[in-house]
């Protein structure tokens, strides 16, 4: 977890700093991916996270890739890809990131947090 806060407060500073360059900056969120990596990473994953994953599903990799791809286009800071529990995971720890849908953080994190 430190090293995933790590990065994304990585990008949320890059996107801070390159806004007036025009350069964007996103952070993707995927999920679990049907992957030869992700059959290599269950090998040696410790029992708790094999626990915290349990009845996750994996998402086929084109899936999300269009899912990315989507929230590129869109201009989105955070972009979860995945099913709907990531995605209101995503909106409500965003903390002081750009919010692409403010009216609906503000109807949906109330019943979340």
């Amino acid at each position: 977890a430190p090293t995933k806060w790590a990065v994304r407060g990585l990008a949320e500073v890059l996107r801070s700093e390159l806004l007036p360059t025009g350069v964007t900056v996103h952070s993707v969120f995927p999920p679990n991916m049907d992957t030869p990596g992700f059959e290599i990473e269950n090998k040696t994953k410790p029992a708790v996270a094999k626990a915290i994953e349990a009845g996750e599903p994996t998402h086929d990799p084109a899936i999300v890739a269009a899912a990315v791809l989507a929230g590129l286009e869109r201009g989105r800071f955070n972009i979860a890809c995945g099913d709907l529990g990531l995605g209101l995971l995503v909106r409500a720890t965003s903390g002081l990131a750009p919010r692409a849908t403010p009216l609906m953080d503000l109807v949906v994190l109330p019943l979340i947090a």
